[in-house]
Formats: structure tokens, sequence, C-alpha cells
């Protein structure tokens, strides 16, 4: 697990809906944790992930995700973000899921999602990558 402290983090259980037939956490759903992690982070600092009003999105480039314990019906997790890396359009934020966050705080998975900041361009009819600026870079905590 990462010796630095994340810059946010959230608890939940594993929901049974969320489980395969063998009650396991679907892989696809730690995808999930990471955009909900993320999506409640930028909304703590002052940011949106999308706002159609201010025609402003996070869309990702890239994610990955490493699975290194499998988590199960009713597992207290938590998921914990850090800022990787931020570009002059793009922000890296990874992710440790832990299980069991009060006890032996055992790791069951670790990625991280690449997001550019972005427009839509209705006219070009396509999404265009914003500048993030030094103000919105502070904002993350890190610099630019």
């Amino acid at each position: 697990m990462s010796t630095e402290p994340p810059v946010y983090s959230m608890r939940r259980t594993v929901e049974f809906h969320e489980t395969d037939a063998a009650g396991i956490l679907h892989f696809i759903n730690v995808l999930r944790y990471f955009e909900i992690a993320q999506t409640h982070y930028l909304k703590s600092v002052g940011l949106v992930l999308f706002d159609p009003d201010m025609n402003v999105r996070w869309p990702v480039l890239n994610a990955e995700c490493n699975f290194t314990s499998p988590l199960r019906f009713g597992d207290e997790v938590e998921i914990e973000l850090r800022i990787k890396e931020i570009r002059s359009k793009t922000v890296t934020f990874s992710f440790v899921v832990v299980r069991d966050p009060d006890g032996a705080k055992q790791q069951a998975a670790t990625g991280a999602l690449l997001a550019i900041y972005a427009t839509y361009d209705s006219a070009e009819k396509r999404i265009k990558a914003l500048a993030i600026t030094p103000e919105m870079a502070a904002m993350f905590g890190k610099p630019s």
C-alpha cells in the first residue's frame, strides 16, 4: 500500500447486486468504485465530474486495475484516492481499495484513471481538451 496519504477516501459495503454468482465483487464494480471516489473527490475540492450547464467534463482516457484479493458480499472497504500526476490537460488519479479498513487492512485492488479536462464543442460535435490552470491544479493540492 502507498505510504503517501490519500487526498480523499470513502467507505462502502460490498452490496449483493455488485457480486457475481460466487458472491465475489464483479471486477467492473471496482472501476465504478474508482469513479464514485473521483466524483466525490472533485466535488470536495469545488470541481465537478460533469456539468452540462458549464459545459465541462472529465472523460476517462485510460483505466487500469490490478486485483490482489477478492472482495465479497458484505465486506467493508475503503477506497483511497491519490493524485498521481497533473499535466497541462490531464490528471491521473490513483486508487487503492482496502478491505477491513478498521482491522487488518488488506489491499484488494489498485488502479488508476487518466482523465482529461474537456468541453463539448457542439458546432464541431466533438469533445475538446481544456487547459488545467495553475489555480485549478492548486485545488488538487499538487503543482501542475
